[in-house]
């Protein structure tokens, strides 16, 4: 079993296989459901002293002999200091070139999206810079997107699926006075549950397009950054799909969707619109995937406290079904994945953030060889 280490530090060096986990802070800027845990001081209480709870007829040989040695009080250990649990949704995100540039948590009618830093050593720390937050308009928040403008402005892309009010939610920062725009993106009649934005890098994709899960129509829907409808992908295959939820673009060119309820991971040819391989596996609710830098999937699985590894080379293989090599296991359902070529980011549903080594994540995936191995 892999723990962090309590004594982590920036001019370490990191050997593999090191995990820095931490919390979200105690609360966020802005929020009012946040609450600071009690001091540990308050929770490690002193044996008390031993006092009747009722009276009754004590001999006096019984009476002294209590006195003397008292029964013992047996008392739980005290809990761990509590954090805010942000547990409806999540995401990660990246500045499009593979770098992690924060982590979104959806609770309570409300999106966080707070940016993060990496820095050297392998170690992940939050910032504690709130990139906006969403409230008021939103009813259940589940995905989130992020892309910079021509100006440098932050715009964070949010999915609302609430019966009364959904749709693609935009709100532009500044950074630093937080919220400085607000607007419906699509007055469309859509459920949009995934989102995701083209990267840059590729002469085809120009990253001016938004690719959005519509629950109701079973189909993904691109739309430019202005709102207008540009198409559709997998209409083809808008009949097989019962709830597509969540997209993630790998290798420029293919899209990997989750469907919910048939317990399927699709890749799709984006230039085709054709189906090129399915994952699968038993008793697997797919959720969030992201592309590990040997070509392979990492997909979160709502349901359980695991994340699974798809085989790799999915393009040069002829089989269409693709089988889980391995299982990866964490405190909680992860329900927020980023990978880029140094790090794997996880964020679970229990609140912790755990940042691990591409290096260990990729040798201890490797090694499991379709057996459990624990991460934290």
């Amino acid at each position: 079993m892999f723990l962090p280490s309590n004594n982590f530090s920036s001019d370490q060096n990191c050997s593999l296989g090191e995990i820095k986990v931490l919390k979200l802070p105690n609360s966020v800027p802005g929020s009012t459901n946040g609450r600071s845990p009690r001091p540990l001081s308050q929770l490690i209480q002193s044996t008390p002293p031993f006092k009747p709870t009722h009276r009754r007829a004590y001999s006096a040989g019984a009476c002294l002999q209590s006195l003397i040695t008292p029964k013992p009080v047996e008392i739980d250990p005290p809990p761990a200091p509590h954090y805010p649990s942000y547990s409806s949704s999540g995401s990660s995100f990246t500045d499009g070139k593979g770098k992690i540039t924060g982590i979104a948590i959806s609770s309570d009618s409300t999106m966080y999206v707070i940016n993060s830093t990496l820095k050297e050593c392998h170690h992940f720390e939050l910032d504690g810079r709130l990139l906006g937050t969403f409230r008021g308009t939103l009813k259940d928040p589940l995905d989130v997107a992020i892309y910079t403008d021509d100006d440098g402005v932050d715009v964070v892309l949010v999915t609302d699926h609430g019966e009364s009010n959904h749709g693609i939610k935009v709100m532009k920062t500044d950074g630093d006075s937080g919220q400085r725009d607000f607007m419906v993106l699509t007055d469309h009649p859509i459920k949009p549950m995934g989102i995701t934005v083209m990267p840059l890098g590729s002469e085809k994709l120009s990253g001016e397009e938004i690719l959005t899960c519509d629950a109701e129509d079973k189909l993904i829907k691109v739309y430019n950054k202005q709102g207008e409808s540009l198409r559709c992908i997998g209409q083809n295959y808008s009949t097989l799909f019962k709830w597509p939820l969540y997209m993630t673009i790998f290798k420029m060119k293919y899209l990997v969707i989750t469907d919910n309820c048939l317990q399927t991971v699709f890749i799709i040819d984006m230039d085709t619109d054709n189906i090129i391989a399915r994952i699968q596996h038993e008793n697997f609710t797919p959720a969030k995937t992201c592309v590990l830098p040997d070509g392979s999937i990492l997909i979160g699985d709502n349901s359980h406290t695991v994340a699974h590894k798809a085989t790799t080379n999915i393009l040069n293989e002829r089989r269409k079904n693709r089988e889980i090599q391995s299982t990866m296991m964490f405190s909680s359902e992860p329900i927020a994945l980023a990978a880029n070529k140094d790090f794997l980011c996880v964020g679970c549903k229990d609140g912790s953030i755990h940042a691990i080594s591409m290096n260990a994540t990729l040798s201890l995936v490797q090694k499991s060889e379709g057996t459990k191995e624990y991460f934290v």
